[in-house]
């Protein structure tokens, strides 16, 4: 069964950047307004995250993360056909500042927010930094 959901994955991963967003909309539509994956409980943590939000504003805002959910899954999905060549067009990692610190004997730690796909800036870190990249996560 790997073989063949991997083999489907890497198929879609060959269609072109504009197709794969135009796949993660129709997705987005269908995860949102049909399927409703996990709709409450989404809309529930903003209530509690954001009481001071109108429905409204609360509701915009669990469109964009739906949205983003799926741009990152079909993001990901890419990565595993992806050139270097393409994925430097797509996703810009400004290594030249962490690589100057750590040429000079400096540690470097980066630490962000979690606000993009996770695959991507691990890709992109291991390939355009000078020495050794290690992503840690904690739920």
């Amino acid at each position: 069964m790997y073989y063949i959901i991997y083999s489907i994955f890497y198929l879609i991963s060959l269609l072109p950047w504009r197709v794969l967003y135009c796949i993660s909309d129709a997705l987005y539509i269908i995860a949102y307004y049909i399927v409703r994956y996990r709709r409450e409980v989404v809309l529930n943590n903003l209530n509690i995250a954001f009481p001071d939000k109108t429905e409204k504003e609360k509701i915009i805002i669990a469109k964009e993360f739906y949205h983003k959910l799926i741009d990152s899954f079909i993001e990901t999905i890419k990565l595993l056909s992806v050139s270097k060549k393409e994925f430097d067009k797509h996703c810009k990692v400004n290594a030249e500042a962490l690589n100057k610190h750590y040429a000079t004997g400096q540690s470097v730690q980066v630490l962000t927010g979690h606000f993009f796909n996770w695959e991507m800036i691990n890709l992109g870190s291991s390939a355009n930094f000078t020495y050794p990249f290690l992503a840690v996560y904690m739920p």
